[in-house]
């Protein structure tokens, strides 16, 4: 604030020159820069050295009360677009009609709520994750037999599951919030649901989830515990929106994405190397405005799939 404008034509040579260094003559892949869509001294002279805005997530930040979109942009180099093919040419894979669906009423609850729960569904709950559940969770990881994962299945240890969830449960403000996701019926865990990259000055996240269970994906548990989550995100801990991450192969969670009500917000190219190629994600944006203005109903059984 104190240079002003100056200090943002400051920025929008530093960067003009930098990254066509670092691509061009140093040989990078590319080169990603991150601002806000308000910078448009610096948007305007990254367009003018050739780089490609990739993603508009909405009203990401707060700058002094307002709300102010955050723009992506990519500086690709030449031989790898000549060796990989242009990215942005690439069309997102689809699955599914790509409308949203109600959002499931309140459950109302005969009796006390299961125990520890934080906030219940018709068919499933959300509590906080316990050390026990973490053996169960390791020994289901190893039996997956999906491979739709971004750089394919993962095996992870109980010991890192509780290492994650002492940081998470230190007297801070955390980074991250998981929450198991229960079947009412029977108390299993059948996955988890949850906050990364928490902001509490912007008031934004990402959401994630995860199914541990085959058995259950595809029936609209996940859907399910994904409104429980968005409502303890919007009304409880009160973010103004959210965003998700999809590799572009992973089209059953990009339609599970838009089922929800969330909106596709642009790509995140060469993000990660894979099968002797570097793949992209897909991104998702949800406004919790947005969120409350879905309706309500009962959702029928073609709905749940």
């Amino acid at each position: 604030e104190r240079f002003g404008d100056r200090a943002l034509r400051w920025k929008a040579e530093a960067l003009s020159l930098i990254v066509p260094w670092l691509v061009d003559e140093r040989g990078r892949p590319s080169v990603k820069i991150e601002l806000p869509a308000d910078e448009t001294t610096v948007v305007e002279a990254l367009l003018t050295i050739g780089m490609q805005q990739s993603a508009r997530i909405r009203q990401m930040l707060d700058h002094d009360g307002k709300r102010v979109d955050w723009l992506s942009f990519h500086y690709l180099n030449k031989a790898w677009l000549q060796a990989l093919g242009d990215p942005f040419a690439i069309d997102i894979p689809r699955t599914g009609i790509g409308q949203p669906r109600p959002v499931p009423p309140k459950a109302t609850l005969d009796g006390d709520p299961p125990k520890n729960a934080v906030l219940v569904g018709k068919r499933v709950y959300l509590r906080p994750q316990e050390p026990e559940d973490f053996q169960i969770v390791a020994s289901l990881a190893r039996r997956e037999t999906e491979t739709f994962f971004d750089i394919g299945r993962y095996l992870p240890s109980s010991m890192a599951f509780t290492s994650r969830l002492d940081n998470q449960q230190k007297p801070t403000w955390p980074a991250v919030v998981w929450f198991a996701v229960c079947l009412r019926e029977t108390d299993e865990i059948l996955g988890v649901v949850g906050l990364l990259n928490i902001d509490y000055q912007h008031r934004f996240a990402e959401t994630g989830s995860f199914f541990h269970r085959p058995e259950f994906r595809g029936d609209g548990y996940g859907s399910e515990a994904k409104h429980l989550l968005l409502e303890w995100t919007f009304e409880v801990l009160g973010l103004h929106m959210v965003q998700s991450w999809v590799s572009f192969s992973n089209t059953r969670s990009a339609a599970a994405l838009r089922k929800q009500g969330y909106s596709e917000a642009g790509r995140m190219v060469w993000a990660y190397s894979h099968n002797g190629t570097l793949d992209s994600f897909v991104l998702f944006d949800l406004l919790a405005t947005e969120w409350r203005a879905m309706p309500r109903e009962e959702w029928s059984a073609s709905a749940m799939t």
